[in-house]
C-alpha cells in the first residue's frame, strides 16, 4: 500500500512535549505515512525525526506583526529561502500542524491547498498566550483538531469555539521503559520539565523540604532544566531551603528513561498541563504519580493508578508522599497499576490508531 504523504509543521525541534509527541506518533506511522517535517528552527530532536522523515528548516521572518500584511506579502514574495519557496509545489496530501504554538509561523508560509489537521497540546492560559484568537479562527481553516486530552477537548470547544464534530482525541504516549533501577533503601521522588513558573518548581522544592524533614532516606531528582540561568536559579533555591545533597538537578537529557527508572514516585506540581507526558513516562517505569486537582490533563493521565490531591499546598502533597513511603505494599500495587495504564489505555497502539483514524477521515485532496 502506498504511504500517505504528509507535511508535518512543528514550532520547534526541542525535546519538549509537543515535538516529542509528534516524533513518536509519526515514527510509529512510518509504514503508512511518508512524512516531511518543517520547522522554523533546528534543534536536538532533528536526528530522531530524520530516522523516518525528511526534515526541512525554514526560519521565521523578521516581520512578526501580523497586522503589517502588505509588508508581509512583499517579504514573502522576495524571501530567498529555497525551502520556503518550494513549499507550494510540495507533493503532499495532508498538512498536520503539530501545535497551536505553530499557528503564527503558519501565517508566514504558502502551503499546498490540501486538508489540514491541527494537533493541540495547549489549553487555558497557555493556549491564550501562544495562540489566542488565532486558535479561535483556526476552526474555519482546519478540517480537524486532534487534542491530546479530554481537558484540551473541553478547552477547544468551550473556550475557543471549535465545533465538537471537528475535534478528535489522541493522547501522546511513552517510549518503551527501561528496567527498574530504584536505589535500595532510598525513597526517590522525581519531577521533570523546564524550570519555568508554570512547572511549579518552587512548590516541588517546598514539598521536598517537608518530606526530607520526616524521611532521612528521601531523595529528590528533577531533570529537564534547559538553560544555565534556570539551573543556577534552581540551585540557589535548593541552597536557600537547605536541600543540598538531598535534591539533584539535571539539565535536558537525550534519553531521560534512566532517570524515570530510578523513581519510586513522581510529583507533578505544574499549575496547568494539557496532558502530562512526563507523568506518563514516569508511570511507564512504575513510579507512582501524584498530581493536583485542577491541573488540566494530569488527573486524567493518573486515573486510578496514583493520587490526586485537592489543592496546590506543600502540606497535603508532602503528607501524600510520606504515606506512600511508609506503605511499601500499597506503593507496589500502585506501581504495577501505573505500568499497566501507561502500556494499555494510554499506550501506543490505541493512540497511533486514533491518529490514523483522523488522517483517514479527511476529505481526499
Amino acid at each position: 500500500m502506498a504511504r500517505l504523504p504528509v507535511l508535518l509543521v512543528v514550532h520547534e525541534l526541542s525535546r519538549t512535549g509537543a515535538p516529542i509527541a509528534a516524533m513518536r506518533t509519526f515514527r510509529a506511522l512510518a509504514d503508512r505515512v511518508e512524512a516531511t517535517v518543517l520547522s522554523p528552527t533546528d534543534g536536538p530532536l532533528r536526528g530522531e525525526f530524520e530516522q523516518f522523515a525528511t526534515v526541512r528548516v525554514a526560519p521565521r521572518w523578521v516581520v512578526p506583526d501580523s497586522r503589517v500584511r502588505s509588508v508581509r506579502r512583499r517579504v514573502q514574495e522576495a524571501w530567498p529561502d529555497p525551502v520556503r519557496r518550494s513549499l507550494p509545489g510540495l507533493s503532499v496530501r495532508v498538512v498536520v500542524v503539530n501545535s497551536a504554538a505553530a499557528l503564527p509561523y503558519l501565517e508566514e508560509l504558502r502551503l499546498p491547498a490540501v486538508p489540514r489537521i491541527l494537533a493541540v497540546h495547549e489549553l487555558g492560559a497557555l493556549a491564550e498566550a501562544v495562540a489566542g484568537d488565532r486558535l479561535r479562527r483556526a476552526s474555519a481553516g482546519f478540517d480537524l483538531a486532534v487534542a491530546n486530552s479530554r481537558a484540551t477537548v473541553r478547552s477547544l470547544q468551550e473556550r475557543f469555539g471549535w465545533p465538537g464534530e471537528k475535534v478528535r482525541l489522541a493522547h501522546p504516549f511513552a517510549d518503551g521503559p527501561l528496567p527498574c533501577a530504584v536505589e535500595p533503601g532510598a525513597f526517590t521522588v522525581g519531577g521533570c520539565g523546564r524550570w519555568e513558573s508554570n512547572k511549579g518548581g518552587a512548590l516541588w522544592l517546598m514539598v521536598a523540604r517537608r518530606v526530607a524533614d520526616a524521611r532521612p532516606d528521601a531523595r529528590f531528582v528533577w531533570f529537564g532544566v534547559e538553560s544555565d540561568q534556570a539551573l543556577a536559579q534552581a540551585r540557589h533555591t535548593v541552597r536557600q531551603l537547605g536541600l543540598e545533597g538531598r535534591v539533584e538537578l539535571l539539565g535536558s537529557l537525550t534519553d531521560p528513561r534512566p532517570q524515570f527508572a530510578r523513581l519510586d514516585a513522581f510529583l507533578c506540581t505544574s499549575w496547568e498541563e494539557s496532558f502530562g507526558l512526563a507523568t506518563l513516562e514516569a508511570m511507564a517505569h512504575g513510579a507512582v504519580p501524584i498530581g493536583v486537582k485542577g491541573q488540566g490533563g494530569v488527573p486524567e493521565v493518573i486515573g486510578e493508578a496514583g493520587m490526586v490531591v485537592e489543592r496546590f499546598d506543600p502540606e497535603p502533597l508532602a503528607d501524600t508522599l510520606l504515606a506512600l513511603a511508609a506503605d511499601p505494599s500499597r506503593r507496589s500495587g500502585l506501581s504495577e497499576a501505573a505500568r499497566t495504564r501507561a502500556a494499555g489505555p494510554l499506550g501506543p497502539a490505541a493512540q497511533v490508531e486514533a491518529w490514523w483514524a483522523a488522517l483517514d477521515a479527511l476529505p481526499q485532496a
